[in-house]
């Protein structure tokens, strides 16, 4: 699909296309509408267990007490004697944009159960604008859709979300604190990346304090282009004590990408540069971590269009050496030398040694010299998703059409989705199974998260 809008989003440049509508099967909890404001404390009960989900009046009809057995142990033969509690049934959390010509809110739910047709949101919380979600070391956090603000919650044993604490970083210029732009390295250190400064800010997700700032590098890329971070939540990668990170040169209106990247290397404890790595392609905006120790990384799917368009010289993958921190030479994929010759974008590593990425099939429209690169993307499955063998390169395609070549992904448990981004209402999940990708349920909305609580 075209884009109206050239800056690279998250979710490449669709973020208009998704409109919502009602129905969650399962049941939900939700988020207070003041999700990134109001008490410091807040419970939100699940539905079914009071407020409006509870009688007419709004109040919880009295309990009647479950009678007491005698201590002692089994009052007659047949009595089982103590019950052993049962296990917590699992939750999941699911966030989703609904864009329109007028209003983009976020809709954010928790709900018991994957095995269901359709995942709606018309019982979630409602956050204006771009809003987001993430789940970590225990906790939830939701970050405000108009204000750089995060809320963190916290899941009780008896299933419902207790608001506890907000931290606002409006006072270092960002723009927003959603996770496309934060990483969290441990317990008590995440990065908010902000561009505007040229840095992170370093604040702790443990006290939800705010404990300084980290430079960026400097980089010199080529004549007239500019510098760009890629994305956390697609685009960083944490291992052995270390954050990588992938930085690009762009033009004025995303077209053209240069011929190289860069990847920072940070020390988590330190907060020191100790390493950049130079990549030999262009737009390193998506990295991930291979079963082999390889960090795999790739441009977005800006890329094909670029190359198609002239704008950009060529379009790769490389993967990275860990402990050598360099790229290794022996790995490298030319896009237009693998397959059918299409170019590709947004590669990942998924697990025992496979990958994805997305191909892009062409809609037939001619190449002319200063054209709009996205009118290249005017049909409406002009994508396809393929897996790769990142053993010997070899790929396949999957028979997933895609409307673009965004596309997120989550591994929940042992268990591996991709959402899909159809039409202006919905988005396709489908899961990874040993015969390939089967479609899974729907989604109202352009989904962009799915975690497993517990």
């Amino acid at each position: 699909m075209p884009s109206d809008n050239p800056i690279p989003n998250p979710w490449q440049s669709e973020r208009s296309r998704a409109e919502g509508g009602p129905l969650l099967a399962g049941f939900a909890l939700v988020l207070a509408a003041s999700a990134c404001g109001g008490d410091a404390t807040q419970v939100i009960p699940a539905a079914g267990a009071g407020g409006s989900s509870g009688s007419p009046s709004g109040e919880n009809p009295p309990e009647t007490p479950a009678p007491e057995r005698p201590s002692g142990g089994p009052t007659s033969p047949t009595d089982p004697g103590p019950v052993e509690p049962e296990a917590p049934s699992p939750l999941y959390l699911a966030a989703s944009w609904v864009t329109n010509a007028e209003t983009t809110n976020t809709y954010v739910s928790v709900f018991d159960s994957l095995e269901i047709d359709r995942l709606d949101f018309a019982r979630a919380i409602e956050i204006p604008g771009f809003g987001d979600a993430w789940v970590f070391n225990g906790a939830i956090y939701v970050a405000d859709g108009e204000a750089p603000r995060v809320g963190r919650y916290r899941l009780e044993e008896d299933g419902t979300l207790r608001r506890e604490v907000e931290i606002d970083f409006s006072a270092y210029g960002v723009a927003g604190a959603a996770f496309w732009d934060q990483e969290f390295l441990s317990p008590t250190k995440a990065y908010l990346s902000n561009a505007a400064n040229l840095e992170y800010v370093v604040w702790n997700p443990t006290t939800m304090e705010i404990t300084g700032t980290v430079d960026w590098p400097e980089f010199d890329f080529a004549e007239g282009l500019e510098p760009f971070n890629s994305y956390t939540d697609r685009g960083g990668v944490v291992i052995d004590g270390y954050f990588y990170h992938g930085f690009y040169g762009h033009d004025e209106t995303f077209s053209s990408f240069g011929d190289s990247s860069r990847i920072a290397v940070y020390d988590v404890a330190t907060d020191e540069l100790v390493s950049t790595i130079d990549v030999p392609c262009p737009m390193m905006d998506v990295a991930s971590l291979g079963d082999d120790g390889y960090i795999y990384v790739s441009g977005w799917s800006y890329m094909p269009l670029s190359v198609l368009a002239g704008y950009t010289a060529h379009n790769c993958a490389a993967r990275i050496d860990v402990p050598e921190r360099a790229v290794d030479p022996s790995w490298l994929i030319d896009y237009s030398q693998i397959g059918s010759g299409d170019q590709g974008s947004a590669l990942r590593a998924v697990s025992g040694g496979d990958g994805i990425f997305a191909v892009f099939h062409g809609t037939g429209v001619a190449v002319t010299e200063g054209m709009d690169m996205w009118d290249l993307d005017a049909g409406d499955d002009d994508w396809e998703l393929y897996s790769i063998n990142l053993a010997d390169r070899s790929i396949a395609p999957t028979g997933i059409e895609m409307s673009d070549g965004s596309y997120y992904e989550s591994h929940v448990g042992d268990r591996y989705f991709v959402y899909l981004g159809d039409g202006a209402s919905s988005t396709r999940v489908y899961e990874r199974t040993p015969s390939g990708y089967e479609p899974k349920l729907e989604a109202s909305g352009w989904m962009s998260r799915l975690f497993q609580l517990r």
